[in-house]
């Protein structure tokens, strides 16, 4: 192979390889509801509760703990690359969530939760734990 071809050959890999980590987009970037879309719902548990469930609903579809990214002081828990939720207390016992799909997702299009999806599971999550049970490690 001439050396202009392995430049050529090499930099497309360095491009390849780049655009991988560039696809899945930076949780940082989704801030806003209105910004980005979303799907807001109201919930009658506290902040710290929506937490707990926020992570479990990521964890039921799919996630790993090495997925989950929490950050309490701009209020968003996100499953890396994606989805990401706000967790926005109203008061001491009504939250606001809003789930978000990251703009770049890093899974594939079939194994991806919708915004839909993960307000269902929240809304079981929320279910079980008015019933006084803890949350499963697995929703089924």
């Amino acid at each position: 192979m001439n050396k202009h071809k392995l430049i050529i050959l090499r930099a497309a890999m360095c491009i390849a390889i780049l655009s991988l980590f560039i696809g899945c987009a930076s949780i940082d970037n989704l801030a806003k509801e209105d910004e980005y879309g979303g799907t807001a719902k109201v919930y009658s548990i506290n902040e710290k509760q929506a937490w707990e469930i926020a992570k479990n609903v990521f964890r039921w579809e799919g996630a790993n703990d090495v997925d989950i990214e929490e950050n309490r002081v701009k209020h968003y828990i996100s499953w890396t690359g994606v989805m990401m939720a706000i967790i926005d207390p109203i008061d001491n016992n009504n939250t606001r969530v809003i789930s978000i799909p990251a703009p770049s997702p890093c899974l594939p299009m079939k194994d991806r939760p919708t915004e839909k999806d993960f307000h269902n599971q929240f809304t079981q999550a929320v279910n079980i734990i008015k019933s006084g049970k803890s949350l499963p490690i697995s929703p089924h």
